[in-house]
């Protein structure tokens, strides 16, 4: 079935054909460009670009941990207890989510935040990675799928700041939306290493398996699949000072 988009001009609000949700394999995005009768087939430019995106949130027998990014503007979404209501309406299954944390790179450490309700209920961020713990009602074990339906954001404004602390050199990105043409881990890491804004070296990249509750992590050499918009935590040599900004 080919996806469908319906605009509402009055709310500002969008509703997708069913067809292409429940789906982290692949993600649509749209732009409409309206047909003129004069001249005959003339083409308007196109509209704001909207799309859908999604993320697939775990519960296992260990922890129920996930790691997820805001990669479209979310109508309403603007702290952490707004997010935690979007996940709850908008997945395939019932679903309540117990904690939000934000990556503290200064700290090293995540800040938790807990529900019922959030303190503080602090402001969320577009392009900005959350871990999110989770209780799938009715099992101990299995996933739901977290819908995001919305306008994409201006691209150009993907800027991460990359730290070296005197503990650890953690930090957590998501591959930017126009990085389509990047898909390995070592693509990634070869960008970052060249379009930073100074000299910085990478010495792990890390995604979040949600199955195994554990990090997979990749080295320079290694080359496996990454996907744009999803997030993943780098480690850092910075060679001057102690931050750089990428891309």
């Amino acid at each position: 079935t080919a996806p469908q988009v319906i605009s509402n001009p009055g709310s500002g609000s969008l509703t997708f054909d069913d067809a292409v949700l429940g789906n982290v394999t692949d993600n649509y995005f749209y732009a409409v460009r309206a047909e003129c009768t004069t001249p005959v087939g003339a083409l308007s430019g196109p509209s704001d670009q909207v799309g859908k995106f999604e993320f697939e949130l775990f519960e296992t027998a260990r922890t129920d941990y996930s790691w997820i990014g805001i990669n479209l503007e979310l109508d309403g979404v603007f702290d952490a207890a707004d997010l935690a209501d979007h996940i709850e309406n908008n997945s395939n299954n019932a679903v309540d989510v117990i904690s939000i944390s934000t990556w503290n790179a200064l700290a090293q450490q995540l800040d938790l935040y807990l529900d019922d309700p959030f303190e503080p209920a602090f402001t969320v961020a577009l392009k900005f990675p959350y871990q999110v713990e989770v209780d799938i009602l009715g099992t101990l074990s299995g996933t739901v799928i977290w819908a995001q339906v919305g306008h994409l954001p201006e691209i150009t404004e993907d800027i991460y700041t990359l730290y070296e602390t005197s503990r650890t050199d953690y930090n957590w990105i998501l591959q930017p939306l126009d990085m389509t043409s990047i898909s390995t881990t070592k693509s990634l890491i070869n960008d970052i290493v060249s379009n930073s804004s100074g000299p910085v070296g990478v010495i792990s990249l890390s995604q979040w398996n949600g199955t195994a509750q554990q990090f997979d992590v990749f080295f320079p050499e290694d080359s496996f699949p990454s996907r744009f918009g999803y997030p993943y935590q780098v480690e850092v040599n910075v060679n001057i000072g102690t931050s750089v900004t990428w891309p």
